[in-house]
């Protein structure tokens, strides 16, 4: 193994002598401590290339040993290092798109101040100067740190536009997803990205295809061409897709076509993934489980015998699913009025024997609304929900708290301790409500033959166009029947 550097062996710095060979060691570095000890000894003389090598190689290392403090407090010299660079114009195109790539990755603490510093360096020129690959990584790595940066993205975004003909799959890919995750507005760039992609889908990877539709369908881009593009060629190479990959393609399908029918294409997915998938169900965990029942829930499509398959797969795996997974599982089949006994009574028994303290709120509120609209008795279930609920009740949002009004009524669980601490809520946070989740609560206080209390005061809430679209408390004491189809999940 070569030996570090040394500056002994050199009477000219070896990063200037020779910056090439510097290039090599930090990039073929073995250990974390190799690593440091050469940047220790010739950090002095680093170029830009250098520390760009050395965060790289500082992330490629970091995955497979877990630093230690004192490794730790030279990452914080590091990034020192690099904010000075960056400040004094120091750091080119590359660098400034690996650094940001290699700390992004390795999950950097306290790095703020040197995405800050990457940004304003990059700004307004540099950023011109990144071919594709620098874009991708570059906005790849602000979205996955969670790196606000909205001048950025834009300068980003117009700078990728002309380039996305040199873009691999993968930098396609990894653009489309890091706007959408870091919430950016594109619509130029994703355009664009539709146009350049369509001919090229053969050469994306089953991953690739899935974070891109994922993309924008979350990012609200509508492209029906494109989309249906996407189907027609995951359908086709379905048995390459992982199930995750799977779970998350059809769910964003189905959140692309939310609120209209499914187009020919994407149907031809559904029924060739209803298909594929029972055969692999015990390689899928929880989360890819809950999000294909909820894919087939949300586009309102009919899969009978996959939901369940689903619910047989989920059975064995119930112990080990988290509090929000039992809940995000147990509301698709509600929701498309696929009841399965054994998998509600097996839910129940499990989110009872686990505790429901150890749930969130919104998960509470759909865990109940779920079994209420399955018409699915588990008294026990509703019974220790009051119990934590009453405790936690001030924690739920005002839709959460319309969700468990609604299901504790429904299914004619009227602990009068818990509603009086429901009302109590909704009296001290009646201004955050809206006219319908108010309109609902109230309706459940009349399906449980309660009367909705005298502190709920409509007129001083809404005015002009929310009252007129909100039902009196006279009437809402009467206790009509609840809505046919009851919201989307909280999330």
């Amino acid at each position: 193994m070569r030996a570090p550097c040394s500056p002994k062996a050199y009477l000219v710095p070896l990063a200037v002598k020779a910056p090439w060979q510097v290039t090599r060691i930090l990039k073929s570095a073995e250990t974390l401590d190799d690593l440091f000890v050469c940047y220790e000894e010739h950090g002095e003389f680093y170029n830009d290339i250098h520390v760009s090598a050395y965060w790289t190689s500082l992330s490629r290392l970091s995955r497979s040993t877990r630093p230690h403090d004192d490794h730790l407090e030279r990452v914080v010299s590091l990034k020192a290092r690099s904010i000075q660079m960056a400040a004094s114009g120091k750091l080119g195109a590359r660098a400034l798109a690996n650094i940001a790539y290699a700390a992004a990755r390795m999950g950097t603490p306290d790095s703020a101040d040197l995405f800050d510093a990457l940004a304003a360096a990059a700004l307004p020129k540099r950023v011109t100067e990144f071919n594709s690959q620098a874009l991708s990584n570059t906005a790849w790595a602000y979205a996955h740190a969670g790196h606000e940066s909205r001048e950025l993205f834009d300068a980003l975004a117009a700078a990728a536009v002309p380039r996305l003909g040199d873009a691999k799959p993968q930098a396609l890919s990894n653009l489309c997803w890091a706007f959408a995750t870091a919430s950016q507005p594109a619509p130029l760039l994703f355009e664009a990205i539709a146009k350049e992609a369509s001919g090229r889908l053969g050469n994306f990877t089953s991953q690739h295809l899935s974070n891109t539709v994922w993309a924008f369908a979350t990012s609200g881009h509508a492209d029906a061409d494109f989309f249906d593009a996407l189907a027609d060629e995951a359908e086709a190479r379905i048995s390459e897709f992982k199930p995750q990959a799977i779970s998350a393609t059809v769910l964003a399908h189905a959140t692309a076509a939310e609120g209209g029918p499914l187009s020919r294409s994407q149907r031809q997915l559904f029924d060739g993934v209803a298909v594929a998938v029972p055969p692999q169900l015990s390689r899928f965990g929880q989360q890819a489980l809950a999000n294909t029942a909820w894919a087939y829930s949300k586009a309102d499509y009919d899969a009978p015998e996959l939901f369940d398959a689903l619910a047989e797969a989920a059975q064995p795996q119930l112990a080990s699913f988290t509090p929000q997974n039992l809940a995000n599982l147990v509301w698709p089949f509600a929701y498309a009025g696929h009841r399965h006994p054994e998998l509600f009574y097996a839910i129940a028994e499990t989110a009872t024997e686990r505790g429901l303290d150890r749930f969130a709120p919104t998960a509470l509120a759909n865990l109940a609304e779920a079994f209420a609209r399955a018409e699915h008795s588990a008294p026990k279930l509703f019974a220790q929900l009051a119990q934590v609920a009453e405790t936690r009740i001030y924690e739920f949002s005002p839709p959460a708290l319309s969700s468990l009004a609604w299901a504790f009524a429904s299914a004619g669980s009227t602990s009068p301790s818990f509603f009086d601490a429901l009302a109590a809520a909704v009296a001290a946070r009646l201004h955050e409500f809206t006219p319908g989740d108010l309109a609902r609560t109230g309706l459940a206080f009349g399906r449980a033959s309660l009367a909705v209390p005298r502190s709920w005061s409509f007129a001083p809430v809404w005015t002009g166009a929310d009252a007129a679209t909100t039902t009196s408390a006279a009437v809402l004491t009467s206790g009509p029947a609840a809505p046919e189809r009851s919201p989307p999940p909280l999330q």
